[in-house]
């Protein structure tokens, strides 16, 4: 692999790295993880969708009940407000790295073309007709 794509590699994941909306994510999960409610919500999130996943892997059906439970559980987690800040602080960011991809395919010419011809690059074969 070409040591300069590499590189560019590496400084696209320093910028983003020192985004502002990276550095949300790492303060927000921070928060999340010293308030002592937040971690009661995700440990027991986490043992009821392992014994969840558990049973359905084994092709039990889940009971009402588990269910019920299992919803309730998230309905707690996407409330609490230390947990739904890392959440939206966290899909922000995703936002980002989606865009990312998606102008890095759509130049490279596996993302479905480029879009518009505002957004072609010359002697990029898209097939959007601008040549």
């Amino acid at each position: 692999m070409s040591e300069a794509i590499l590189n560019k590699a590496r400084e696209l994941g320093l910028e983003l790295s020192n985004s502002k909306e990276f550095q949300n994510v790492r303060e927000a999960e921070m928060r999340m993880m010293q308030n002592p409610e937040a971690q009661s919500i995700l440990q027991e999130f986490y043992s009821l969708q392992h014994a969840l996943q558990s049973m359905q892997a084994q092709g039990l059906p889940l009971s009402e009940s588990q269910q019920i439970e299992f919803a309730d559980c998230q309905k707690r987690m996407f409330n609490n407000p230390y947990i739904n800040n890392f959440f939206q602080a966290q899909e922000k960011f995703e936002t980002i790295l989606d865009q990312v991809n998606k102008i890095i395919s759509d130049f490279i010419g596996i993302g479905g073309g480029c879009g518009s011809e505002d957004e072609c690059h010359p002697g990029h074969d898209c097939g959007c007709g601008c040549s």
